[in-house]
This record gives structure tokens, sequence and C-alpha cells, in this order.
């Protein structure tokens, strides 16, 4: 698959990059949709942006696409669901973690 892999302010590299079988509880996507926000732009120009970044990094984090597959233990979605996504790290131990004011899984449209 293809990734615009950002390695520093201003340097972003489109790679060749293979892929793993989702795992017990994950689901692979086939990216259909991304859109660039200006937390994306701001880490691009070299600042924190909204969440700490590490290069070598992929950016984005508003994407639609298609499940393509699912881990084994999966059940509440399957191959060929319409889903975008939220993959923001969030901590487990803070309050909103705890009371589950995030989202950390996909949203099926």
């Amino acid at each position: 698959m293809k990734a615009a892999v950002f390695y520093g302010k201003v340097k972003i590299i489109l790679e060749e990059h293979e892929y793993k079988k989702p795992g017990g509880d994950e689901v692979l996507i086939k990216v259909k949709a991304a859109g660039i926000c200006g937390t994306d732009m701001h880490i691009y120009d070299g600042a924190k942006g909204a969440s700490e970044c590490y290069p070598p990094v992929v950016l984005g984090h508003e994407f639609a696409g298609i499940v393509t597959e699912v881990g084994a233990d999966v059940t509440d979605i399957k191959a060929g669901d319409h889903v975008t996504v939220d993959p923001s790290i969030v901590c487990n131990e803070c309050y909103e973690c705890l009371s589950g004011k995030t989202a950390e899984h996909f949203i099926v449209l």
C-alpha cells in the first residue's frame, strides 16, 4: 500500500509499505477519502500540532473507507462495511478516557 510518511519539518515521502493482517480485535480499512486539517499543516510546518508527533509517521486523522478484513474477535463489523475513524492516541487513564468520552474505535456509517 502507498503511504505518505512524514519525516520532519516540510519533509513527506510517498512510500510503498507492507500491511499486516488484522489482529484479533482489529480491522483493515481500504481508505477511500482523506482530508488534511490544520493540525496536519502545523505539524508539517514544524509545530507540535494538537498532539505529539514522532517521525517517521503517517499523518492524517480525517478519513473514511471500506473494511476489507476483520480480526477473529471482531463481531460488530464485517468486510464491506463503510467506516470513518478517529485514530487519536488515548491514555486510558484520565477522566475523559475512563468515562468513555474518547473515540478510540471506528464508527460505522
